[in-house]
């Protein structure tokens, strides 16, 4: 289960990173299926500061009028310190931003990519063949009839 947080800006997310890791706790080996994901940071480090066995992923910021420039962004300002710390196993980047090379260099710094939100069969076979490790779409029942296509190969 992927629990994405949008605005830590509002009021209502006052101590909510404790609150969803306190939710993951209470769950049977909540700490295996459920992750947190946001493209703010500093909310995949609240709870890592509160729980550092949550599993986090970071979505990637706004792209549709400069993939490149973006991907040089998020890159720059959070891969690294991501991996300095360690906690950032995944990176979660908008599908339309992605290559095959940009894939390689996400696997090459020991980050899993799970791309989102490619909704048609097109587009998910495309990122499979890219080599992204999954696929966060708003029709998985398309994306399970691929995977036993290639399971029945």
């Amino acid at each position: 289960v992927l629990i994405e947080v949008k605005h830590m800006d509002h009021p209502h997310y006052h101590d909510f990173a404790e609150k969803l890791v306190d939710v993951i706790r209470a769950e049977k080996n909540g700490y295996e299926w459920i992750i947190l994901q946001s493209e703010e940071v500093e909310y995949i480090e609240a709870a890592h500061q509160y729980d550092d066995h949550v599993q986090t992923k970071k979505l990637m910021i706004g792209e549709d009028s400069a993939p490149l420039i973006a991907f040089y962004v998020e890159t720059k300002m959070h891969l690294g310190r991501a991996k300095e710390d360690d906690r950032m196993k995944a990176l979660n980047p908008e599908y339309h931003t992605l290559s095959t090379r940009r894939v390689f260099r996400m696997h090459a710094r020991g980050f899993q990519v799970y791309t989102y939100s490619p909704n048609n069969r097109e587009d998910m076979v495309k990122m499979l063949h890219m080599g992204v490790d999954g696929i966060i779409t708003d029709y998985p029942q398309i994306l399970i009839q691929i995977r036993k296509e290639i399971e029945a190969l």
